[in-house]
């Protein structure tokens, strides 16, 4: 496996803001070889890709002599580093015992690996000095830990480091470097293949944050029509009633300058109860409604809403032939018009469905089937401890399932149990379709595959615990999107962005613009 980090040393995280995004303080604590023998770092701040470290070394006499001052403060601005040239971390300002300073850092991000030593040059009541504030090689680094995070590396330059310098001569640092300096989570490289599908340049950046609820949980219905994000949030006590509660979003993508960001409506369209999974489906958007604990005034099944105000909404199938679904939990639709859902029994365990009188399988409803083309629906498969996302491959000949049996509805989980993608042949018998063939394709290492998705090469991606996971056709893991909490569903949008819901979190990916979603193939 390789993870796109620059230095491997013991790593002090550094939350990595989007454009937009709170800056955030974090204490950290030094264990420097050398510098923490005089020195105490007090804090570090990130805002907009500027770091800013602060450093006391007065209480030692041997500090001002051995690290050059008493006290410093170091703004390094990454965004410079990006769009210089010369791709050099250039101090903003130093200040201290020694009065005010103009610095120069030798270490080198993006381009060319020079020196790495921090020199400036500072005015004191006895004139200019040049004071040597630290030696990277000895101190400070700055990089990517192995989640992808900006950090300051704090026991020496080691390790990937001689990438950049070979037979003692600098030479090029991998473009792919600097460009994640500014993502807040890594790209891992399993496969080869995996290069061509994120891109030279892959970026994540944050589209919108709530802190209040997880207003980013399922879904994640595209519509290219209007640049809009349909999402769900996961289950909340709603404040008014004390109740559970799932909220619908609009999300709606504002595109400028080559930058993205995202407004984030509430909306509460009629007869969509607890909705959780979704898929493009007649210019609007098709939702799993799981329903409530009234069967009667809350039925589960699939529900169509318009993507526009007032969002009128109109249910297609609310059972299986009088027999209530436990919760419907995603869905995919075939070419020839027919839906494909999962329906394990989830909402019965997180107390907002009745006692399940089904069994968790794998369906298949027909709107144009029945009598009077009123729809038919009809079992596919079956076996599943809870079966969950649902996609189809590019020429939908191939079914692919997740079955996420590991956890349960009361949040307790079984590391015995199934946190797996099976796949299926869709086979046609009498005129009609059938999964055969099952065969375990893929594990989750981290957590459980929910969400799972194809793009148009055939390869496969799943939200799991710690990001998206993809997989060639053949079930080989190729990369990974690590996003720190994971990821229970995402979407395409256009040319390879996508979609990441992250809980608390919205998050937009650009891989390679060849790099398209199954689905909409834009």
């Amino acid at each position: 496996m390789q993870t796109f980090s620059l230095l491997l040393a013991s790593a002090i995280a550094v939350t990595g803001s989007a454009a937009g995004a709170t800056a955030r303080m974090t204490n950290f604590p030094i264990r420097m070889n050398g510098f923490s023998d005089f020195c105490s770092a007090n804090s570090l701040d990130q805002k907009d890709n500027v770091l800013q470290v602060s450093g006391d070394c007065s209480p030692d006499p041997n500090g001002a002599r051995n690290m050059g001052a008493a006290l410093f403060t170091s703004h390094i601005n990454i965004n410079e580093c990006l769009h210089n040239n010369k791709g050099h971390l250039v101090p903003q300002q130093h200040g201290g015992a020694l009065g005010s300073c103009d610095c120069d850092v030798g270490f080198s991000l993006c381009d060319t690996c020079n020196g790495t030593s921090l020199k400036c040059a500072c005015n004191d009541n006895t004139g200019k000095k040049q004071v040597t504030f630290m030696d990277m090689n000895q101190f400070l680094g700055i990089g990517l830990d192995d989640d992808g995070r900006i950090v300051l590396y704090c026991e020496g330059v080691y390790g990937e480091w001689n990438q950049c310098v070979k037979n003692g001569a600098a030479t090029k640092c991998p473009p792919k470097i600097a460009a994640m300096a500014v993502d807040a989570s890594a790209f891992s490289i399993h496969e080869e293949p995996a290069k061509a599908l994120f891109g030279e340049t892959p970026t994540l950046e944050l589209l919108h944050e709530n802190e209040q609820y997880p207003f980013a949980h399922e879904a994640g219905v595209f519509i290219a029509a209007d640049d809009t994000l349909f999402i769900t949030s996961n289950q909340y006590p709603d404040p008014a009633t004390g109740r559970k509660k799932i909220q619908i979003s609009r999300v709606k993508l504002n595109r400028s300058g080559g930058k993205t960001t995202a407004e984030v409506e509430e909306i509460n369209p009629d007869g969509v109860p607890m909705a959780n999974g979704g898929v493009n489906y007649r210019g609007g958007v098709l939702f799993c409604a799981q329903g409530g604990l009234d069967a009667s005034a809350e039925p589960g099944g699939l529900v169509h809403m318009e993507p526009r105000p007032p969002y009128a909404s109109r249910a297609l199938v609310e059972s299986f032939h009088g027999r209530q679904f436990n919760s419907v939990n995603d869905v995919v639709v075939h070419s020839d018009g027919s839906i494909w859902f999962t329906d394990p029994i989830y909402g019965y365990e997180q107390g907002i469905r009745p006692k399940p009188v089904l069994p968790c399988q794998v369906y298949r409803f027909d709107p144009n089937g029945g009598v009077g083309g009123k729809g038919s629906v009809r079992v596919l498969a079956d076996g599943f401890g809870r079966p969950n996302g649902i996609c189809f491959s590019p020429d939908e000949l191939t079914v692919y399932v997740t079955d996420t049996d590991w956890i349960h509805g009361d949040g307790t989980t079984d590391l015995t149990r199934a946190s797996t993608i099976y796949a299926f042949d869709v086979a046609n018998y009498s005129g009609q379709p059938f999964l055969t063939h099952r065969r375990l394709f893929a594990m989750a290492d981290t957590g459980i595959p929910d969400g799972i998705k194809c793009d148009v090469y055939g390869n496969v991606y799943s939200g799991t615990g710690d990001g998206i996971s993809v997989w060639s056709a053949g079930g080989v893991l190729l990369g990974k999107i690590l996003v720190d909490g994971g990821a229970a569903n995402f979407c395409f949008g256009r040319e390879g962005e996508v979609f990441i819901l992250n809980e608390h979190k919205l998050w937009r990916a650009q891989l390679a613009p060849s790099t398209k979603g199954a689905l909409l193939r834009i």
